[in-house]
C-alpha cells in the first residue's frame, strides 16, 4: 500500500520467494513436484505437526 500502484510489479518476486522449499522440506528429493503452500506448510513445521497434515508427499517420504 505504501508504494503505490508500481509496488505491485514485485508481487510476483515476493510470491515466489515464499514459495521456495526451507526449513524441513529442504533436501526433499520430491519437492519439485509438491504444490503444497509454503507459508502454510511452514506454520504446520513450527507447530511440529504430523507430516502427513501438510504434506502431499508424506507417505511416499515415509
Amino acid at each position: 500500500m505504501t508504494t503505490g500502484v508500481e509496488g505491485l510489479s514485485r508481487l510476483g518476486g515476493i510470491a515466489d520467494s515464499l514459495m521456495l522449499r526451507t526449513g524441513g522440506c529442504a533436501g526433499c528429493q520430491l519437492s519439485g513436484t509438491c504444490r503444497v503452500c509454503r507459508p502454510l506448510a511452514k506454520v504446520y513445521q513450527e507447530a511440529k505437526a504430523p507430516l502427513d497434515r501438510y504434506c502431499q508427499h508424506a507417505t511416499t517420504r515415509s
